[in-house]
């Protein structure tokens, strides 16, 4: 057994972040850690890895029990721990080799000796054409990709990754998860991960669900988990949207359809009854509610429909193409999604569009004009970065913002700062909120002056699920209101919001247009799509890629697309498979 953990308890001043936590590891399995923010799941992953002492309760480790720390020197080269945060574990200004050299000498290996190994990491990551780059110019997935050969080079039994896919998009999601997946069928490597995408703990062996602490739910993902509970998804308007959050549990909103969780023994309609997945379980044991709150309605001088109209923009950086002749015009009012791979050009467009950076060649226009000094005050920005200071309390930063913006009365944010929950944190310290609260306020500080144009770069990152949902209705109430919002994102079920999509690879603009449009021209493209499902799946997944079919892992199963059935070859006895319908994901991975 690789690790066995008995009524494990933590207790910090506020009180405890673990409660009588127990679980076990074995050999080769992969156990899928998650939970809304703050549920414990980083102090869990710490504990494990020796970075954190826990309170109660007894661990093992490899058969041996952890409880002093000489127990757990011996044992430390079996195991590899990689932290959460894009590239948190590497030196920034070292390049793509050095750091793996840098990690093999910490754990006492010779260079020579890691040569194979280190070329065969760096190949199955692709990263062996960019071995001379520095860590700090790599993209969010290129980052994640070096700290795990990092983590692997010294041939460790168990690795702890700790939301090691936040910040990166749907293509290096999937050569992630293939990464893990080789070296557990390969090196029989136990992994432990944590992570805020529900689909992905649909692949691990077992799965913990924590909230406050506490565990919710331990054991295998399988039908028994769905039994008692149904999940409709129909036909609804905005204007309904307060009457389904008040009636049942689990709900999501995305343009005119809801989905929600129901009682099997409750009365619906079969026609609108779909297959649950994950994530159903988990909103339905969470809280969602219903945000009660109107933006004050925009006003705006400027009459035209198209508030903003690019020509041509490219932007270089010495040789490199970040932008390449991206041409678009957005509408007033509408959630328009900019999506693509990490370094596409999203950050460098928006940066240009708010007068951060000087486009290279081409012309753009907001609001008719193309001087942005005089449209400042008609603009908002939440960054990628958090744009909040983090040594200021949350009203202190509602005051500096308020103060920049020149906003002389915010009694009318009151309201709304109550009902997403900001009022219990007013005197808080920024640096120490929960992820989905600094989300929070870094939108209401980005739009106290009631901008007619917003943009948010990336601002459901690493949040769990419920928070998702409470940022979603925020930016729907803003597109109510008049405002437009231009908005990024790598979560592709929240690509199904938008009224329009942008999607930019390489810099270059390769598709736009509304979700379902974008859905039903790959299906024109690249022929009907398919969910398989297998006992012995990933072998079956291997074996399709390697004859050339466009597939992909959705949970445990199979996702293909093509024009005729011929993939029923490759398939084994205890297959099965089924025509299912497009998702934003299915395009983001075609097209970019």
């Amino acid at each position: 057994m690789i690790v066995k953990a008995e009524n494990i308890c933590k207790y910090f001043k506020k009180g405890f972040s673990l409660k009588s936590v127990s679980f076990t590891l074995n050999q080769g399995e992969i156990l899928g850690l998650v939970g809304p923010d703050g549920a414990g799941k980083s102090t869990l992953m710490k504990i494990v890895a020796n970075v954190m002492d826990f309170d109660e309760g007894r661990l093992y480790l490899f058969d041996n029990e952890i409880n002093r720390k000489k127990s757990y020197d011996v044992l430390k080269d079996r195991i590899a721990y990689m932290p959460q945060g894009l590239g948190l574990n590497l030196y920034q200004k070292l390049s793509v080799e050095e750091n793996i050299n840098f990690f093999a000498e910490l754990k006492g290996l010779d260079i020579d000796e890691i040569e194979e190994r280190k070329s065969r990491l760096l190949r199955i990551t692709g990263l062996e054409r960019f071995k001379d780059r520095l860590a700090m110019n790599l993209s969010g997935g290129m980052k994640q990709k070096l700290g795990i050969c990092c983590s692997l080079i010294h041939r460790p039994e168990l690795i702890i990754l700790d939301e090691p896919t936040v910040g990166v998009d749907p293509i290096s999601r999937r050569e992630l998860w293939d990464l893990f997946m080789d070296f557990v069928n390969q090196e029989n490597l136990s992994v432990i991960i944590s992570t805020s995408y529900l689909d992905e703990a649909e692949r691990c062996d077992k799965v913990i669900f924590l909230h406050n602490g506490m565990v919710k739910y331990y054991g295998v993902i399988g039908k028994e988990l769905y039994e008692n509970i149904d999940v409709v998804e129909e036909p609804a308007s905005l204007h309904d949207i307060k009457y389904y959050y008040e009636k049942y549990r689990g709900v999501r909103f995305r343009r005119n359809l809801v989905r929600y969780v129901k009682d099997k023994n409750e009365e619906r309609e079969e026609k609108f009854v779909v297959e649950p997945v994950f994530e159903d379980v988990v909103m339905n044991q969470l809280e969602t509610k219903y945000l009660d709150i109107n933006f004050p309605k925009i006003n705006s001088k400027f009459k035209d429909d198209n508030v903003i109209v690019l020509k041509g923009i490219s932007k270089t950086f010495g040789d490199f193409y970040a932008l390449k002749e991206v041409s678009f015009s957005v509408k007033r009012g509408e959630i328009f999604g900019l999506l693509g791979p990490n370094g596409a050009g999203k950050t460098t467009l928006i940066k240009i569009l708010t007068g951060l950076y000087k486009q290279s060649e081409g012309e753009f226009e907001v609001f008719g004009s193309s001087g942005l000094r005089q449209l400042k005050h008609r603009i908002g920005y939440m960054s990628q970065k958090f744009s909040l200071y983090s040594d200021l309390s949350v009203e202190e930063n509602i005051e500096y913002y308020s103060n920049v913006y020149g906003v002389k009365n915010i009694e009318k944010f009151e309201n709304i700062i109550k009902i997403i929950g900001l009022d219990k944190y007013k005197k808080e310290i920024v640096k120490k909120l929960p992820l989905g609260f600094k989300q929070r306020l870094a939108l209401i500080c980005s739009i106290l002056h009631l901008p007619e144009i917003v943009f948010l770069d990336e601002p459901t990152s690493g949040v769990d699920p419920v928070e998702r949902d409470v940022f979603w209705q925020l930016i729907t109430k803003l597109s109510k209101s008049g405002i437009t919002v231009i908005v990024t994102t790598h979560y592709m079920s929240e690509a199904e919001y938008c009224d329009r999509i942008a999607l930019i690879s390489a810099g270059q603009l390769i598709a736009l247009d509304e979700p379902e449009r974008l859905k039903k021209g790959l299906i024109e493209e690249a022929g009907d799509v398919y969910d398989l499902q297998c006992d012995d799946y990933y072998r079956i997944y291997r074996k399709l890629k390697k004859e050339g079919y466009r597939a992909s892992l959705l949970g445990r199963k199979i996702r293909i697309y093509t024009k005729d059935e011929s993939f029923k070859d490759f398939l084994s006895e205890n297959c099965t498979f089924k025509k299912s319908v497009p998702t934003m994901e299915d395009v983001f991975v075609y097209y970019a």
